[in-house]
């Protein structure tokens, strides 16, 4: 049934995310094999996972000052260390390349009658004129749009931790779902989620810049074979093929990962920790840690408070009608936008976040031995004893106490 979606010969297929909707494995899949995929008549083009500089060109979002020095810091450490270890930026993804938009373009228009698959989830944050401009570079009426639709119930958990493992300044998870979903354009964690996640505007816009070639994949969730097959169908690549590669997605962290995380942010900006230091180095290798940090009985799950439900119930009525009417190709039922989120009580939500005392000093001793003596990346942090008395702290303290060791470390 996959082969039912396959696209023309030249067809040029345009992957724009939007985040969080499974992008990582298929442009990992898609890089690793990029030399077989090219037997069957598919050009992966770049060098990279998803030509991350030269998106951002085409988009208006260059890397500027401490983002363009971090990502220069991270794609060195990245291409210094074990290439299976990339996610999606954290800790090295492999995305860095060297291509600029105008290369990228070229290379698209050069293919000639092969199918070029082109994917990045930045593209779902380009403007009309943005949008227009990137169909006609990569090829006019060429150009196929492909996005993924998913339930918010999966998107606002996995987009919160992501912005912790990313960002400054982070806000809890509860108080963020307030912003996100009752917030207004003022507030600017609102005003990313939408940004990012406006479906309605999406499809308008891609509609406009690709008229009759947009297709929206509404997902399955739980189906991690849906999306791959679905892809490979469209290139006409054989069935099963990008499973082939080393699989890699997102790591997602847990809720008591994430407060720790969000609190040594805090901790580094109160105590006027350097930014590259802490973004381009320490804070990548925390999130390296626990990406390999076996989780115990006492991590909390990253879930829904039950008091979302009925306004997360509301908007993704909103956006199955949006689908229904909107004209484009719809892949997938719609109604499933609207299954019911998986939420917790909201006391149970409001619990204090505490992490194990174990993670907390191993996490201790591998970040601030990593960063301060350039021990290789594969090297795992000894197990360190832990004080009965100390099962439990919170986050706070633990991120605190990190500082402490990171600042004696560095005199």
């Amino acid at each position: 049934m996959y082969d039912d979606h396959l696209l023309p010969p030249g067809a040029r297929l345009l992957h724009i995310g939007p985040p969080k909707t499974g992008t990582t494995f298929l442009q990992s899949a898609l890089a690793q094999l990029r030399d077989e995929v090219a037997q069957h008549g598919v050009l992966y083009p770049g060098e990279g996972w998803r030509s991350k500089t030269a998106v951002r060109e085409a988009v208006g979002r260059p890397a500027r000052g401490l983002t363009a020095r971090v990502d220069a810091r991270r794609a060195e450490q990245a291409a210094a260390e074990d290439a299976t270890d990339g996610d999606d930026g954290d800790d090295g993804d492999g995305s860095a390349d060297p291509f600029s938009w105008a290369e990228l373009a070229a290379e698209v228009r050069a293919a000639g009658d092969v199918r070029v698959c082109v994917s990045n989830e930045t593209f779902a944050v380009a403007d009309d004129e943005q949008a227009a401009r990137t169909v006609r570079d990569l090829g006019d009426e060429d150009v196929h749009v492909v996005m993924v639709a998913r339930p918010l119930g999966r998107l606002l958990p996995s987009q919160w931790q992501q912005r912790v493992r990313k960002q400054q300044g982070m806000v809890s998870f509860d108080d963020w779902l307030r912003i996100v979903l009752h917030g207004s354009e003022e507030e600017a964690h609102h005003r990313h989620f939408w940004h990012q996640h406006d479906l309605d505007g999406m499809i308008r816009r891609w509609s406009a810049a690709a008229p009759g070639r947009v297709s929206v994949i509404v997902s399955r969730e739980g189906d991690r074979s849906y999306l791959p097959r679905l892809f490979e169908g469209m290139l006409g690549l054989p069935e099963g093929m990008l499973d082939r590669a080393t699989p890699q997605a997102n790591f997602s962290l847990s809720l008591s990962e994430a407060e720790l995380v969000r609190s040594l942010d805090e901790v580094a900006e109160r105590r006027g920790w350097d930014p590259e230091f802490y973004y381009g180095g320490l804070k990548r290798q925390v999130l390296r840690f626990i990406r390999r940090h076996k989780r115990g009985p006492d991590d909390r799950p990253l879930v829904l408070p039950a008091w979302v439900t009925e306004r997360v119930a509301e908007l993704d009525a909103e956006r199955q009608a949006v689908l229904e009417s909107s004209g484009v190709r719809v892949i997938g039922d719609p109604a499933s936008l609207c299954e019911p989120a998986r939420t917790i009580p909201d006391d149970e939500a409001a619990r204090p976040v505490l992490i194990p005392a174990d993670l907390a000093a191993r996490l201790t001793g591998f970040a601030v031995h990593r960063v301060l003596s350039d021990v290789p990346a594969e090297t795992e942090p000894p197990a360190a004893p832990v004080r009965t008395a100390l099962e439990q702290a919170s986050t706070l303290d633990l991120a605190a106490a990190l500082a402490r060791r990171a600042r004696r470390g560095r005199r």
